[in-house]
């Protein structure tokens, strides 16, 4: 993941590491008592989502969440590495 740009007190930048100009804004809003997440691609904001402080908080446990769960869970490999899902034929009666 490439280093994110500061916005100064009042957020950060998360980019994405797929590159391509993405990435998601992270700025609060004390005069809304609120954070706001913006997702972005180049210098478009593309999608907002405003949370108040308790949202907040569940988001941060669900990516926690998210987070253990890869932990635990091996990496499946590149799509081109999978074996293709094998399927039993059942025969007409």
């Amino acid at each position: 993941m490439t280093a994110a740009p500061l916005l100064g007190r009042l957020g950060v930048w998360v980019l994405d590491r797929r590159g391509e100009g993405r990435g998601v804004r992270v700025s609060r809003h004390p005069e809304l008592g609120a954070i706001n997440l913006s997702v972005w691609r180049t210098s478009e904001c593309v999608g907002t989502v405003q949370l108040r402080p308790q949202e907040a908080a569940q988001l941060v446990g669900a990516l926690t969440e998210q987070l253990a769960e890869l932990v635990r869970t091996p990496p499946l490999p590149p799509p081109s590495y999978r074996q293709p899902p094998q399927f039993s034929v059942v025969p007409p009666r």
